[in-house]
């Protein structure tokens, strides 16, 4: 099975003294971070922070490298995000550890978070974690088809485009199939949906129109049980449409004491037109 990999790099993130500067702090010595978590969304993770030395002074975590959004702090005026709790580890001094648990999490949560030690001013950051990346995985969407907007004709060329969105991790598969047989010759491309930390994928696929022909294109991903799919029935753009009728004729006669049978089947083709709405006998 072969997937489709988002012409993406994921760095290691590293941002100078500069990036804290409107908290005048000094950058991670003294603050261990896990370096990056994943977990799925509607789920729950959990964010390690840990001091090296005791002092007075709250911690607080941010998200984001201006440190302007707070998800939790050891300060009661300010606001937490309710879906976020301290659980420091039972086996470590609850002074130095600051982890967090993050429950209910969505694609909209995935990010930079940074523990930051504050002095006892409860003002001034002491020291600013080297963050920690949360990614958030989930499903692709149930995947849709669009065609021409206009009818075509039959055995003319058609192209389909599928298309799913709003998923991670960005490695996908997208095959297509015609009357249960696998199609080649598809194009497909994975991009960030819209900037954020999910991803959107777009494939491309040329076909014959002919009548009763279903398309129909199946998304696999790491977190499907089984592949999602959307089928598309030709015989709704094209102009017009072969309707076969059939008549049974049974001729018999008497000729010179023997008995003549003879069956005669006639087949009459109407074609539809189903742009001007009447039919020809053909």
């Amino acid at each position: 099975m072969h997937y489709i990999i988002a012409n993406k790099h994921f760095p290691e993130h590293h941002f100078s003294l500069s990036s804290f500067d409107s908290i005048h702090g000094t950058y991670g010595e003294n603050i261990y971070q896990t370096p990056n978590v994943s977990g799925t969304e509607g789920g729950t993770v959990t964010m390690n922070c840990s001091l090296f030395n005791e002092s007075l002074g709250p911690v607080k975590w941010y998200k984001g490298k201006n440190l302007q959004k707070i998800i939790y702090s050891q300060v009661e005026s300010d606001k937490s995000d309710t879906r976020v709790n301290r659980t420091p580890h039972k086996d470590l001094k609850r002074e130095t550890d600051f982890t967090i648990t993050f429950t209910n999490i969505t694609l909209e949560d995935a990010g930079t978070y940074y523990c930051v030690k504050f002095k006892s001013n409860k003002d001034t950051a002491g020291e600013v974690g080297s963050g920690t990346q949360l990614y958030v995985n989930r499903k692709p969407s149930p995947p849709s088809i669009s065609g021409p907007t206009e009818r075509v004709l039959l055995h003319t060329n058609v192209t389909l485009s599928c298309r799913a969105v709003r998923f991670y991790p960005p490695e996908v598969n997208v095959t297509w199939w015609e009357n249960e047989i696998e199609l080649l010759g598809s194009k497909s491309e994975v991009s960030s949906d819209n900037g954020s930390m999910a991803y959107q994928v777009q494939s491309n696929i040329t076909v014959v129109a002919r009548i009763n022909t279903s398309v129909t294109c199946k998304i696999n991903h790491a977190l499907l049980d089984q592949p999602i799919n959307s089928t598309f029935k030709i015989n709704n753009i094209v102009k017009g449409k072969l309707c076969i009728l059939s008549w049974y004729y049974r001729y018999s006669e008497n000729r010179l004491h023997e008995n003549v049978h003879m069956n005669i089947q006639i087949y009459v083709f109407t074609f539809m037109d189903t742009a001007k709405g009447h039919a020809h006998a053909v």
